[in-house]
């Protein structure tokens, strides 16, 4: 029989409406998908991007908490009461920086992979201070790595990501409508590259009149889609499996045929 690391693992992806300022309220829809996504028998929940305060890059100075602290605390507290990993992309304030930050929490509580924004789009430099690495880490047997929306557009990392041995890669976003079209490419593109599992949770709603685009999704390492959600709010959940990796590098064994480069 096949070990609990090497069988099927169901995801959760959470594809929220954020109520942009309101922390409290957002924090209560958190609860809700966390409760769906254990009901579903979901192992991890991953939601998007600043699903803490919304996109409201001006009041960042204000709503940002710092780790620990609420909201990182209110994570943990799901974690434990529904036996569930959660990733969500929270706003954090660190001495007198401000990060846009991806928290992994495992069913345990303890926090198990803090990742900040490396790729910072143009508008978020005025406010956040980009991190300083890559961020991989070990939870419910797989090896994951973290990363933040616009992070989707560099190739470098990802690559980063999976020398470090990610099997699955998380992107927590507030990727917007008008370019929703680039993110279906990229998500299935990443996975393709790194013949690994690729995780998108998107929003949807709009943030001080910038809509959200939706179309959370879980593309497969032949770059396929396992699930794609819609434009509305709610839970998407799709299975995974390492033996989906070991298959696609068996029909193409790209890390054997990749040319090598020295500067």
């Amino acid at each position: 029989m096949p070990s609990p690391t090497d069988a099927a693992m169901r995801i959760g992806v959470g594809q929220l409406v954020c109520a942009p300022g309101d922390v409290r309220a957002n924090l209560r829809r958190w609860a809700r998908l966390a409760e769906r996504a254990a009901d579903a028998g979901c192992r991890l929940l991953v939601l998007p991007e600043l699903c803490d305060t919304g996109y409201l890059l001006d009041a960042i100075p204000i709503l940002a908490s710092p780790w620990p602290g609420c909201p990182l605390d209110t994570l943990r507290e799901l974690a434990v009461r529904h036996n569930l990993a959660i990733a969500a992309g929270l706003s954090e304030r660190a001495d007198e920086a401000f990060y846009n930050s991806l928290a992994l929490v495992g069913a345990d509580g303890a926090l198990a992979g803090h990742y900040r924004k490396l790729h910072l789009f143009r508008s978020e430099r005025q406010v956040f201070t980009r991190g300083d690495r890559a961020v991989t880490a070990e939870l419910c047997g797989w090896r994951i790595g973290l990363t933040i929306c616009y992070d989707l557009r560099f190739g470098a990392l990802h690559r980063e990501l999976a020398a470090q041995g990610a099997e699955l890669i998380l992107n927590a976003a507030a990727w917007p409508a008008v370019r929703i079209e680039h993110w279906r490419v990229l998500l299935r593109a990443r996975a393709l590259d790194g013949q690994l599992w690729h995780i998108g949770a998107n929003r949807t709603g709009t943030d001080a009149g910038l809509a959200m685009g939706g179309l959370s999704g879980v593309a497969s390492p032949l770059g396929e889609w396992q699930a794609l959600g819609c434009t509305r709010g709610g839970l998407l959940t799709a299975e995974v499996s390492k033996a989906a990796i070991a298959d696609a590098k068996a029909r193409l064994p790209l890390h054997q045929d990749a040319a090598e480069f020295t500067p």
